[in-house]
């Protein structure tokens, strides 16, 4: 009998459980030495052997133990204890040929070309948590081998939760590990793969890192706060969690910054990523919004909880540099920059949020909470934060006070005014104390004081006069409010005209704070612009105080001839606007005659009706001085079952704030009246425009105020209340 004959008869009886394959083997002693001494033979053989082993479901495995009792077979045996049997084995869950093969002394460590040991595949498979057990008891040696991806047992086992358990449980499995591809600790790993059972367990393990960071740069920290899982991201303090980590990965953005810029060339800011900016983006910036409201709660849970273990909210959270406060107000989410703000006291009711942070736009919370017209409520608070400073210019060199009457905001124009004159008056009270120049020889600084009946610090920059003293109370009101221009030549009085905000004009001109007869870069004044919108109650303040009927514009035109000419360009251009051709003469009349009698006065109901080219041709020059260029990026926030739900969050978490910070809807800036620049302004029913609206149904309506008020509470929507912004994007084709 040659040998390839005798293997088949051999295999075949063992196939068979026959125990006559003993004796073959014996009678045949000689045959199978002298084959057996070739390696090759040896692992052919032994693979036969494993097949059987594997695929016979009632094999005697008594038959081969006594096969291995041969001592002519050591060697087989040596191979077969070496072989990967028991992973093939587990591979296909043959429980019996595993119970058996566990008590052969099979080289537990062996791992297949994957990489992979029997542990790893006995991890996978509730029937064989006999295997793990026996993986823990006899070869903890074993239980931190890393297959091809660097992935340990412990990997293997998150959809099996009493084996994960139980490796967990053991003190010398690596919870810390990280694999290969992804750098992932199982805890990352776990909350990648949704296994939130696995995270249970994993944090019952004191020594569990949940600082450790994968390829991406994120702790289980960022995870958490991305997916909405509020619990697990509070109790992560438990576990030291580094809260204020700082990822500074991201791949290629060093190229980026290189080539790319916004459209003002300013370069983009490196990339951070914090918590707060995870928890942002998915509050304003998510691309599938609808897809987070069933965790909306979670995330302001989140925001809550940075909060109340005072985390640093003058974090940057964005490459435009916006921190949370700034990001909240973009998004119009006032309730959270109320709560963040009205929240801001830390160890002895110190003040750690810093007002003054600029985004790489200029804007600060102050400038936003005036572009995104909050009022006065917040700046009641803002007001108290030492870091708030009535110092402010934007790229267009528009001051605090030109931001006011852009915005209507009268009641903070009266206050600007009044502190401004109490730093006059400070700079009086300390005049004899140390100046400290700043790299110019005409300008001096006031250090710092404390004012305590009026709760602010003072710091002043203001220019010495000749005799090198600080300047007198009307020279620095002269130098800092009443000649201050823009880039274009405007002051506070010209764009408040522009902006049609009769009582900012008002108060302007009650104060005497600006040249009522100041000409802007075309060479209009306030006058001017008043005559364009054919304001007449402007134009009669303006009058009253002063105002020159003479003066020429570049154009060569004096107000009178300048209202006669957009009287002749309104025959030219064919409108037939009654209201506003009478309304026109209306100011003609004013002009020449000085009055307008009762009975001539046109409807101010009437003429909002037909004004609005008007009012928009003259809003598209000061629009970008109030525009936000990044807000296309965030989901703004509207609805009152939205704002209903977060101030229930927030009064939950905190308790209630004085009722004048948040009633609904006051904390939005309401209910002041803001002149009739402005559709709403809440219970102020004495608004004098009325301006086709687009309503999200898509009906257009012109709308009475009655209409609009009571219209606004049955949908409970809020509406932006600017009407430049609504009259562009709405109801112009």
């Amino acid at each position: 009998m040659d040998y390839e004959s005798f293997e088949l008869k051999f295999f075949k009886q063992l196939k068979d459980s026959k125990k006559e394959c003993i004796s073959l083997v014996e009678k045949n002693k000689k045959l199978v030495e002298a084959n057996l001494e070739n390696l090759e033979t040896v692992d052919k053989f032994v693979t036969s052997l494993n097949t059987i082993i594997i695929e016979t479901e009632k094999l005697k495995y008594s038959i081969i133990e006594k096969l291995f009792n041969l001592s002519f077979l050591k060697r087989v045996e040596d191979t077969f204890k070496e072989s990967d049997v028991l992973i093939q084995a587990c591979k296909v869950n043959n429980v019996k040929a595993i119970k058996w093969l566990m008590s052969m002394n099979i080289n537990l460590r062996k791992q297949d070309k994957d990489g992979m040991t029997a542990l790893m595949y006995s991890v996978k498979k509730s029937s064989q948590l006999f295997v793990v057990k026996e993986y823990i008891s006899q070869y903890k040696d074993s239980l931190n081998l890393k297959d091809n991806n660097g992935e340990t047992a412990l990997f293997h086992a998150v959809y099996n939760i009493e084996a994960f358990k139980c490796l967990v449980n053991t003190p010398t499995v690596d919870v810390n590990y990280k694999d290969y591809n992804d750098q992932d600790t199982i805890l990352i790993r776990c909350i990648k793969l949704s296994r939130f059972s696995c995270i249970d367990i994993l944090f019952e393990r004191s020594d569990i890192d949940v600082n450790s960071v994968d390829k991406r740069g994120w702790p289980i920290s960022f995870y958490f706060a991305e997916q909405g899982f509020a619990n697990e991201f509070e109790l992560l303090s438990k576990k030291n969690c580094n809260y204020n980590y700082v990822n500074n990965i991201v791949p290629s953005y060093d190229e980026a910054i290189k080539s790319t810029s916004d459209s003002k060339g300013n370069q983009p800011r490196a990339k951070k990523e914090n918590i707060l900016t995870i928890i942002m983006n998915k509050l304003y910036k998510s691309d599938g919004y609808e897809k987070i409201i069933s965790k909306l709660e979670n995330y302001y849970r989140m925001l809550i909880y940075l909060m109340k273990i005072g985390y640093d909210f003058n974090t940057i959270v964005d490459e435009a540099g916006n921190t949370a406060v700034m990001e909240s107000l973009i998004a119009n989410d006032v309730f959270t920059a109320l709560y963040i703000i009205y929240n801001d006291q830390g160890e002895g009711g110190k003040y750690k949020l810093d007002l003054s942070i600029k985004n790489k736009y200029g804007d600060s919370v102050v400038s936003l909470l005036l572009k995104k017209k909050f009022g006065q409520p917040l700046f009641e608070i803002v007001k108290k934060n030492p870091s708030f400073s009535l110092e402010y210019e934007d790229i267009y060199h528009n001051d605090l006070l030109m931001l006011f009457a852009m915005t209507g905001q009268y009641r903070e124009m009266k206050n600007y005014l009044k502190n401004n004159g109490m730093i006059v008056d400070l700079v009086k009270k300390y005049k004899g104390d140390k100046l400290v120049n700043k790299n110019d020889d005409n300008y001096v600084v006031i250090d710092k004081k404390v004012d305590e009946e009026q709760d602010i610090i003072v710091e002043q920059r203001v220019k010495v006069n000749e005799d090198n003293n600080p300047p007198s109370y009307d020279e620095i009101k002269t130098d800092m409010i009443r000649n201050h221009v823009n880039d274009h030549g405007e002051n506070a009085l010209i764009l408040a005209t522009k902006c049609r905000c009769r009582n900012c004009v008002k108060v302007l001109l009650e104060n005497g704070v600006n040249d009522v007869n100041h000409q802007d870069h075309l060479g209009n004044t306030a006058l001017h612009y008043a005559i364009f919108i054919k304001d007449r109650e402007i134009i009669e303040m303006l009058l009253s105080s002063g105002a020159d009927k003479n003066i020429k514009n570049k154009d060569g035109l004096d107000a009178l001839s300048y209202a006669e000419k957009i009287k002749n360009d309104l025959s030219v251009n064919g409108k037939s606007y009654s209201y506003i051709g009478a309304k026109i003469d209306e100011v003609i009349r004013l002009l020449t005659q000085g009055n307008v009698s009762l009975k001539d006065k046109v409807a101010e109901i009437e003429y909002n009706r037909y004004i609005r080219e008007d009012l928009i041709e003259i809003y598209k020059e000061v629009e970008p001085y109030l525009r936000l260029d990044y807000d296309d990026t965030f989901v703004i926030i509207n609805g009152f079952s939205y704002f209903g739900m977060v101030l229930k969050i927030y009064q939950k978490a905190f308790g209630k704030i004085e009722s004048q910070y948040y009633s609904y809807p006051y904390c939005l800036g309401w209910p002041d009246t803001i002149d009739s620049n402005y559709f709403i302004h809440g219970e102020s029913y004495d608004i004098d425009i009325c301006l086709p609206l687009e309503i999200d149904c898509g009906l257009k309506v012109e709308w009475t105020t009655d209409t609009l008020l009571k219209t606004i509470c049955k949908r409970r929507r809020i509406i932006d209340c600017r009407i430049p912004n609504i009259l562009l994007t709405s109801t112009i084709s």
